[in-house]
């Protein structure tokens, strides 16, 4: 059965994200083996998780990493976090829409950050890992490396989001006059 698209709206909890419209699949090979996105803070608080859209080609021997980084300079500094996975966690080949968690995070209102995702070695072209872009480049924030220091411009924006430490145990959808709503149940914490 076809359903819609998954959108993911802004204001309801703390977050930071380019979300797809169309998905468009980068190899983390050669030139592009380092991809990071450069993202202002939206609000003060915790980060915890990382989202991406990857999946996996063949059966990379690397380890896909995911990095929340200060910026230096225009470029992705000093690792904050970062959160790792392999091909014994992701054992299918469709794409997904991955979480990367870690320990909380603070970060700052307006503060300019990057999420990097790159490949600890250099992997074959029938054995890689791919991650969801935008080929439109409508944000020209993204860079390229081949070796996590020299980093360039590139051609395409990187998909992901990235979420506060807040825990939601639940919710309940109801319809009232004709409208569909959804509550939540916030941790008590």
């Amino acid at each position: 059965m076809l359903g819609g698209q998954e959108t993911y709206t802004t204001g309801y909890r703390q977050v930071e994200q380019y979300m797809p419209g169309k998905v468009t699949w980068q190899s983390l090979l050669t030139t592009n083996r380092y991809i990071a996105y450069q993202v202002t803070a939206s609000a003060s608080g915790n980060r915890s998780k990382i989202y991406m859209w990857i999946r996996r080609r063949g059966t990379p021997t690397s380890t896909l990493t995911v990095e929340l980084c200060a910026n230096d300079t225009d470029k992705p500094g000093t690792v904050l976090k970062s959160a790792t996975v392999t091909t014994s966690t992701i054992t299918d080949t469709i794409s997904q829409l991955y979480e990367f968690a870690f320990t909380a995070q603070a970060v700052t209102i307006s503060t300019v950050y990057w999420i990097k995702i790159y490949t600890s070695a250099a992997d074959s072209t029938t054995n890689y890992w791919q991650v969801g872009t935008d080929a439109a480049d409508t944000n020209n924030l993204t860079k390229i490396s081949s070796d996590g220091t020299t980093w360039g411009a590139c051609t395409y924006d990187l998909y992901f989001r990235m979420v506060d430490d807040t825990i939601q145990l639940g919710g309940l959808f109801f319809y009232y006059k004709s409208q569909l709503y959804f509550v939540t149940v916030p941790n008590a914490a």
